[in-house]
């Protein structure tokens, strides 16, 4: 067991996995009231003793405005975003195990390797996530895009094109490193019976 045998497919893969499920935890989704408030929150500043309690309780109160609009993809419960949950999450997991796999040296017959499972679901997610895009949840004039749906389109990008290159080694035969085998010594030559030896 050794991470040489992870090809340069499979490291990328692994390091947008992880990026990936990342992404799933940063917001998503919020209102244009959450992002007025997320701006009065950051706009107001406590100055002084009696004007600095207002002005904290001001940025308490938008606050919590803001937290109760904002959505990561985890606290959003419509059925196209647990579908989409599910595809990322499973695309994250076929390529660490594609790379966990890799450097236990474990083979596979077929096309179907976990690289090429990761491949198809980082392309299936990436669908479905440019649809989200297109389609927010509620009502399209209230909700507004945060940063998560942008990065994870990006992670499910570079995912699938380091497991793409991964499986492709794979059927090339190139990811499997195997150590040549060791040539024996020459032996010298015994000379014949009844000869001299200088």
């Amino acid at each position: 067991m050794t991470f040489e045998r992870l090809t340069i497919g499979d490291a990328i893969a692994w390091i947008a996995a992880l990026a990936l499920l990342l992404f799933t935890a940063v917001d998503w989704y919020s209102t244009v009231q959450g992002n007025e408030a997320r701006q009065i929150q950051h706009d107001v500043t406590p100055q002084g003793a009696l004007g600095g309690d207002v002005a904290r309780d001001i940025q308490q109160q938008a606050n919590e405005t803001a937290n109760g609009d904002e959505k990561n993809l985890w606290q959003e419960h419509r059925a196209i975003d647990r579908l989409i949950l599910v595809v990322l999450l499973g695309a994250a997991f076929a390529a660490a195990a594609a790379a966990a796999l890799r450097v236990a040296d474990r083979r596979f017959k077929g096309w179907l390797t976990p690289s090429a499972v990761a491949a198809l679901l980082a392309a299936a997610g990436a669908l479905l996530v440019l649809y989200r895009l297109g389609n927010q949840p509620g009502d399209d004039a209230a909700t507004t895009l945060k940063s998560g749906p942008w990065l994870a389109l990006a992670a499910l990008g570079v995912l699938g094109f380091g497991a793409s290159l991964a499986a492709k080694a794979e059927r090339d035969g190139r990811a499997w490193k195997d150590e040549p085998e060791a040539t024996p010594a020459p032996t010298p030559a015994t000379p014949p019976p009844g000869a001299q030896t200088p």
